[in-house]
């Protein structure tokens, strides 16, 4: 079953007919199957599912970051069309039209490089003098909560905790002011405080400036603060796109309502098991 969705032709992202595919000894395995999907200006969208739905592949098309992968359909980004474009010119889209944070920022930062250098990068690489991308970089780093922020563009990752180091990620990714942020699993790799921390950081930063956000997420307990809607994938199928409320109210999907069971309850009983999402190898009513 694959969701077909329609909306406003007001778009900073529309996707059409997306599929990805892997190579394989016997040919190319689909991953991806016909996924249509629609971002409005500063609408912030959640894509969720288990590992392995194809959450991240999806996200990454968006900037043509599947290597190895055969991509097809539409993806417009901000009017271009992005699927068949040069590298020349996709590396000018990248960071200006959307950007993208991953989740590990200990993996995304050069450890052997100053905070300062990678967050001012994306505007050196585009001829910006660095007198004003020094300035901008240490701007955006005490929007985003750096404490101190001119005295630590000298600093190093290993010199920043988790959420700090991803707060540097984000200010890397949003110095070129992008209409859309694409954050995949952005907080996997921090504990619950700094999760909050950075994602109200990236709820304020998106509301003042009117960027559009699809975070990437297999997380539902921090969907439902921060998104809008949400977009269900499984097996590479979307199942559900809908409104945030009406989702956990009522979800359509048994694949939906499997993900919410998992869910930990603060008021449930504490010597309650929780529920496990089905294998996915294993037929399911929901892709039938």
């Amino acid at each position: 079953m694959t969701l077909k969705i329609s909306r406003s032709p007001n778009r900073v992202l529309s996707i059409r007919d997306l599929r990805i595919d892997a190579p394989s000894p016997e040919g190319w395995r689909p991953l991806v199957h016909g996924i249509d999907l629609d971002i409005a200006p500063g609408e912030r969208i959640a894509l969720v599912g288990e590992s392995g739905s194809g959450k991240s592949i999806t996200s990454r098309a968006i900037l043509q970051l599947n290597r190895g992968l055969r991509t097809s359909g539409s993806i417009v980004l901000c009017g271009q069309q992005i699927c068949g474009l040069g590298a020349r010119k996709l590396q000018q889209i990248r960071g200006s039209m959307a950007a993208m944070v991953f989740q590990d920022p200990m993996v995304a930062l050069n450890p052997v490089r100053t905070i300062g250098a990678q967050v001012m990068e994306p505007l050196r690489i585009r001829g910006v003098p660095p007198k004003t991308a020094r300035a901008r970089a240490i701007e955006l780093l005490e929007r985003l909560g750096v404490r101190d922020a001119e005295a630590r563009m000298n600093a190093y990752p290993h010199e920043f905790s988790g959420g700090m180091r991803q707060r540097v990620v984000l200010a890397a990714a949003l110095i070129c002011q992008p209409s859309l942020l694409i954050a995949d699993e952005p907080t996997t790799a921090l504990d619950v405080r700094a999760q909050e921390q950075v994602l109200d950081v990236l709820d304020d930063y998106a509301r003042d400036m009117q960027m559009s956000v699809l975070l990437i997420t297999h997380d539902l307990g921090i969907v439902a603060g921060f998104a809008e809607r949400v977009a269900v994938i499984y097996r590479g199928h979307l199942l559900e796109d809908r409104p945030v409320d009406d989702l956990f109210a009522n979800p359509g999907e048994d694949y939906t309502r499997a993900l919410l069971a998992a869910l930990p309850q603060i008021d449930g009983p504490l010597d309650q098991r929780l529920s496990t999402v089905g294998d996915p190898r294993v037929a399911q009513g929901a892709c039938s």
